[in-house]
């Protein structure tokens, strides 16, 4: 699994990026299962991994550094979800390395929202049965992760339980 970027970090570079004229580039690569950050000032040495292009993926973030169309935490929400896609490229052509999704009693718990649907908030928790090759919701839209886990332990477990579309079969 590779270890994510936090904000803060981003936020660090992307403020230095924005404080000194001599930044050249500023951006995130994945090196030894990690996502590294980078700078490079004009005139100075560039790192090793990214001038001897070693890394598995590289994006660049200098634009969300050089740009007024951002504020400081603007530009670091944008540079996160940069990353993340990054990421997603990454793990599309490594799925191996993909993190397994976490289990409880069976169930997945996920964010909304699916497109198209109505009854779904992107703010929300919901409690999924992975069994299935199509959406099995359990119980209602939650608030907080943990309100969704403790609902899900209570549940009987996925693996015993018939499918909510094949029910009528039996």
């Amino acid at each position: 699994m590779i270890k994510k970027a936090t904000k803060k970090e981003i936020r660090k570079y992307l403020k230095l990026g924005r404080d000194y004229d001599t930044v050249y580039e500023v951006g995130a690569f994945i090196f030894n299962n990690k996502v590294n950050l980078y700078i490079i000032y004009q005139g100075q040495g560039i790192n090793e991994v990214v001038y001897n292009k070693r890394y598995f993926a590289i994006t660049n973030l200098t634009c969300f550094c050089n740009s007024d169309d951002y504020t400081l935490d603007s530009a670091v929400n944008a540079a996160y979800e940069e990353i993340k896609m990054m990421l997603d490229a990454y793990y599309e052509e490594h799925p191996e390395e993909r993190p397994k999704e976490r289990l409880y009693n069976g169930y997945t718990i996920r964010r909304g929202c699916f497109v198209g649907g109505n009854d779904d908030r992107i703010d929300r928790w919901y409690i999924e049965n992975p069994n299935t090759s199509y959406v099995d919701r359990r119980g209602g839209e939650y608030f907080t992760k943990e309100k969704a886990i403790q609902d899900a332990m209570q549940l009987p477990n996925a693996n015993d339980v018939i499918p909510y579309y094949d029910r009528d079969r039996y």
